[in-house]
């Protein structure tokens, strides 16, 4: 007997972007009159508008407070996070010249430090050792804001555990990326530092790392060369959400994210 769900027609895979033409609203672009018509004309074109410091309000347990920055820009404030959406602030983009000023300056954003270090076993070319800079690194930091994100760009498990719990109770967290793994350690460290050994990553889960199976297995087992195409299927957004206290800088709460998209 067949069951009513076999019926059910199959919905079309989505099919990936492979060119700026894909991407764009109408199928009308013009690849002849790209450069004149976007990149020529804005620099001829006055920027204009107009950057203002914000006033940011103290909020009650429950209230929400929403700063529209320009564009698709916005600042979403609780009582304890603070979100921001489509972080843009840039006048150029390459060749492109931003015609309109963002709303607001990026100094005049509530202050967060982001740290980028990456680690040295089994990664080439080897950097400064970032044991040694780190410490220094956030001290200084501290000195203008207590919330501290760290991104630790490494291989080694080992090598971002100690990373990070050389840093315990100096910065608010330490998550580690690279390996395109999510793994299953979220903690908070007893300083109070949030640590996650690997984000994962957002793509294509049905796959080696984002790249089609085939391709990859069959270059492992000849070592011949072999184009690897990105994969389309399983897609999943990783990451982790870090609650902080804003006065402390201490993590309060973290939590793996791992959602389906597709």
């Amino acid at each position: 007997m067949t069951s009513p769900a076999s019926n059910r027609p199959v919905p079309p895979r989505r099919r990936i972007p492979r060119s700026f033409k894909d991407l764009t609203p109408s199928k009308h672009f013009n690849p002849r009159t790209f450069f004149q018509e976007l990149v020529w004309k804005g620099w001829f074109t006055p920027r204009h508008g107009e950057s203002r410091r914000p006033v940011f309000p103290r909020l009650k347990r429950g209230q929400v407070a929403i700063t529209w920055i320009g564009h698709a820009s916005f600042l979403i404030q609780f009582t304890d996070l603070n979100v921001l959406v489509d972080p843009n602030f840039a006048n150029w983009l390459f060749l492109l010249k931003r015609i309109k000023r963002a709303g607001l300056k990026i100094r005049d954003l509530p202050p967060i430090a982001v740290m980028n270090v990456q680690g040295r076993t089994f990664m080439q070319p080897p950097l400064d050792n970032p044991f040694t800079l780190a410490l220094d690194e956030a001290k200084w930091l501290r000195q203008h804001t207590p919330i501290i994100f760290v991104d630790f760009h490494a291989e080694a498990t080992s090598e971002k555990i100690a990373f990070a719990r050389m840093l315990d109770g100096q910065v608010s967290a330490v998550v580690g990326t690279h390996t395109h793994v999510q793994t299953a350690d979220e903690q908070i460290f007893p300083g109070g530092t949030a640590y996650l050994t690997d984000a994962g990553f957002t793509g294509p889960h049905e796959s080696v790392l984002g790249r089609e199976i085939v391709p990859v297995v069959t270059r492992f087992r000849t070592a011949v060369p072999q184009r690897f195409e990105v994969a389309r299927n399983d897609v999943k957004l990783q990451g982790a959400v870090i609650e902080i206290d804003n006065a402390s800088g201490n993590a309060v709460k973290i939590q793996r994210v791992s959602e389906n998209l597709i």
